[in-house]
């Protein structure tokens, strides 16, 4: 669920920054159409004709729809996005629920119960004897008191 999670609310942010770019382009057409109409209706007015007012007016006008339709469509994705994170969520806390609900019936079908181990029950797999030599020094130091040292007998491999 965590992965699935990961990815969804990626995209989410991902379409939400489109929809911010959506959004200011949106705005720049609208604000170019007007201008192109105001610009147009200007020429008019002042005697001056342009063959092409209508078409720039029309493709400045299918442009501004375009910006629209990229402005619903991302609000619309970002919409079925939450929906589908909002129901992933209530999944994953489902799945949640039924496994606490399972593992609650196993702890409480656990009993104590008291082990009394015997002699019989104990297995002896391996047994060994080792010696080490050393030797033992016992001495009187400098106080006039017993001591007690133990040296290995031996030399240690060199490594």
């Amino acid at each position: 669920y965590t992965q699935r999670l990961k990815r969804l609310e990626d995209r989410l942010e991902r379409e939400e920054q489109e929809l911010e770019e959506d959004l200011i382009e949106y705005e720049g057409r609208k604000r170019e159409e007007l201008l192109s109409a105001g610009e147009s209706l200007l020429s008019f007015v002042l005697g001056r004709r342009r063959t092409r007012v209508l078409s720039t007016a029309s493709r400045r006008r299918r442009l501004t729809l375009k910006a629209k339709a990229d402005v619903e469509e991302s609000e619309e994705t970002i919409e079925e996005l939450k929906k589908e994170i909002n129901a992933l969520r209530e999944e994953q806390e489902k799945a949640l629920e039924e496994v606490r609900q399972e593992w609650a019936g196993v702890a409480e079908a656990i009993e104590e119960t008291a082990l009394r181990p015997k002699k019989s029950d104990i297995r002896v797999e391996a047994f060994g004897l080792a010696w080490v030599p050393h030797w033992v020094f016992i001495y009187r130091d400098a106080r006039g008191q017993r001591r007690q040292e133990s040296v290995p007998a031996y030399l240690p491999p060199e490594r």
